[in-house]
Formats: structure tokens, C-alpha cells, sequence
């Protein structure tokens, strides 16, 4: 048995206004058909239409729209912007590697994270509609967004947020808004996050070798530096990796006769 909330029951009749808080709060305009369509997972859609179909109904007509489409378009805006936008911030930055962050940035765990924390959670439509579940009540469920998989899942989440790329996308026009609002909003979840804990690099010196190839330079090759405390527990030593014979970047290494497999970021 479900425990009825008055504060959601009161949200769910001002749904209208949340919709307008919600752009407030993140500071964008959307256009209003184009936001509600964002919000309407397709499982909404079909759930209204079945109900419809139980009460009698041959062929139920539904006026709403899903998210389907918005979805599509706002994926591969948004995988664009974010392409850009890493190899601008990581010049440096090898393809692989921009592969690695855009791949990360586009899991289902960042991009629900990422629509979670601009307040989409109480605003996605999907599944069984609110009124199912408190049946008692005598209003109309047509805008109650609480849904049977309250909280959205993460999928769910991740679909709306590409959702609403795609309606900011047709509602401004132009790119510099809704890239702005990817980067602000998808991109920066790449703070504090460290280049090794997303890009797994097997073969090291076989990267680079590629990198440098594109760059027309030679092949890298590893030299020992210098050492101290050899024969010691804490000997260390300094490797550094050369192109043409200049000095292209150094780490340490704890054991010499491993010092060509170190990974010179």
C-alpha cells in the first residue's frame, strides 16, 4: 500500500508552474509545446492509450507526442558539441583519448546524473500515471508526472536529458545556447576527474608511437635517465621517452628493467 504525499499531490497540480521554475532555474526558454514534448517518455503515450482502450474506446486518439524523436536529435547534438568542446579544452589531447572522455560523458550513469541535478527527477512523464495508484481521489490525471517507476530510472532520465537538448535546439535556433547548455551542464562532470581513471591505456608506448606518427615525428624510444638507491628497497629511477632524439616527456619508476613500459602522460 502506497503512503499518500501531500506535496506531491500539491506539485502535481501545479505542474505548470514547476515547468516555468524549471527554466528559471536553469536559465534557458523553451518553447512550451516543445519542453512538455521532452518530458513525455513514450511509455506515457502508450500507457494513456491502453487505459484509454480499457474504457472502451476502439481507437484511442491521442493529441501527445513523445520524446522520441527529440531524443535522436538531441544524442547526436549533443555528441557533437562534446567532441569540440574536449578536443578545445585538451588540445594536447591524443583522439584516443577524446574518445575515451566522450565515451564516458555519454554513459547512462553521467547523463542521468547530469539530469537529475538540474531537477528533471519530479517532471518526467512515463509509465502508469499517478492517479492509478490513488485511485480514490477525484481529479484528473492527465498533467500528474509521478509515474509507477517513481523515480524515473536512470535510462529513463538519460532519454530526457538528450530530450531536452533537442527541444532547446529547435525552441533557440542556432547553436550557442544549447551548446552552452551540453557543456554546462554534461561537459563539466569532467571535473576533478583524472585522465587514467577514464582513458585505460594498454599499450602505452604503441599510443604514442601513432601520435607521433600522425605528427610526422619518429618513433619513440625509452632512456634511463638517472637512478638512486638501486640496491635499495626504495630505489627509484627516472625514464624518459625520446622523439628524434629530444626529450618529450619523463616519469619515475620504481623497478629499471620495467622502465620502457611506463606511461608518459
Amino acid at each position: 500500500m502506497c503512503n499518500f504525499d501531500f506535496l506531491t499531490f500539491h506539485f502535481a497540480r501545479n505542474y505548470d508552474a514547476e515547468l516555468y521554475a524549471f527554466q528559471a532555474r536553469i536559465r534557458e526558454k523553451f518553447d512550451d509545446e516543445l519542453l512538455r514534448q521532452a518530458l513525455l517518455d513514450p511509455s506515457y503515450v502508450e500507457a494513456e492509450r491502453s487505459r484509454q482502450v480499457s474504457l472502451g474506446m476502439e481507437e484511442a486518439a491521442l493529441a501527445m507526442v513523445d520524446n522520441t524523436q527529440l531524443v535522436e536529435e538531441g544524442e547526436a547534438a549533443a555528441e557533437g558539441a562534446l567532441r569540440e568542446f574536449l578536443r578545445a579544452a585538451f588540445p594536447f589531447l591524443p583522439e584516443e583519448g577524446v574518445q575515451a572522455f566522450l565515451v564516458h560523458l555519454q554513459d547512462v550513469e553521467e547523463v542521468s546524473q547530469a539530469a537529475f541535478h538540474i531537477g528533471t527527477k519530479d517532471l518526467i512523464k512515463s509509465k502508469v500515471s499517478f492517479a492509478s495508484r490513488f485511485h480514490f481521489l477525484a481529479f484528473s490525471h492527465a498533467d500528474l508526472p509521478l509515474t509507477q517507476e517513481y523515480p524515473p530510472c536512470k535510462e529513463t532520465q538519460r532519454k530526457t536529458f538528450y530530450a531536452l537538448v533537442g527541444a532547446l535546439k529547435r525552441s533557440v535556433g542556432g547553436e550557442e545556447r544549447w551548446r552552452r547548455f551540453v557543456i554546462d551542464f554534461l561537459g563539466a562532470r569532467l571535473h576533478g576527474k583524472d585522465l587514467a581513471d577514464v582513458w585505460d591505456v594498454r599499450d602505452p608506448m604503441g599510443t604514442l608511437a601513432r601520435v607521433l606518427q600522425r605528427a610526422g615525428r619518429g618513433e619513440p624510444e625509452s632512456r634511463l635517465l638517472w637512478e638512486s638507491g638501486a640496491d635499495s628497497l626504495l630505489g627509484c629511477c627516472h625514464v624518459g621517452v625520446y622523439s628524434d632524439r629530444e626529450l618529450i616527456g619523463q616519469c619515475e619508476s620504481r623497478e629499471t628493467g620495467q622502465y620502457f613500459k611506463i606511461d608518459v602522460w
